[in-house]
């Protein structure tokens, strides 16, 4: 996969029925649904659901934010992947704004590196209404990546807004 954004694009032409588990965004009160494939580690955290295909070559989280905070979003972000041991490459930063199944959103993607060496990484901001937005954040090892193509644009393509 080239980047974070082609991916997110990709899943907006692209519907798949592989085998997946739903998830609700947080299970409590959900503002939000996904599907993890099927193989994929998937656990719910504080704020949303993290998961990772089972050769650890991808990682994909979806949070909820308060859309009223989304200028601390990707500082905070930042310093997540950084304690994940990601490293952004800050030159090679890109953005764009697009619709999400829907749904405004802002893409962010850079180059960087990851414990196994070159690395994509890229955020997105979702937004569902005007109290609460989506943060998907994504890394994955370059070359190793592409093999999750159909499953990253399945999880991108899954996520709906609760009703």
């Amino acid at each position: 996969m080239k980047n974070f954004v082609m991916a997110a694009a990709a899943a907006l032409l692209l519907s798949t029925a592989a085998q997946a588990k739903d998830f609700s965004i947080p299970s409590e009160k959900p503002v939000a649904s996904i599907s993890m494939p099927d193989g994929w580690t998937a656990n719910e955290t504080d704020s949303g659901l993290e998961g990772t295909s089972a050769d650890s070559a991808v990682y994909f989280a979806v949070d909820i934010s308060d859309t009223g905070a989304l200028d601390k979003t990707i500082p905070e972000a930042a310093k997540f992947l950084e304690e994940q041991g990601v490293k952004i490459d800050e030159k090679t930063e890109k953005q764009k704004q697009d619709k999400l199944n829907g749904k405004d959103a802002v893409f962010v993607s850079w180059a960087g590196t990851d414990k196994d060496g070159p690395a994509t990484i890229g955020l997105a901001i979702v937004v569902l209404d005007e109290k609460n937005s989506l943060i998907l954040t994504y890394w994955g090892t370059k070359g190793e990546e592409d093999k999750h193509g159909a499953e990253i644009n399945s999880i991108i393509g899954s996520i709906k807004a609760a009703k």
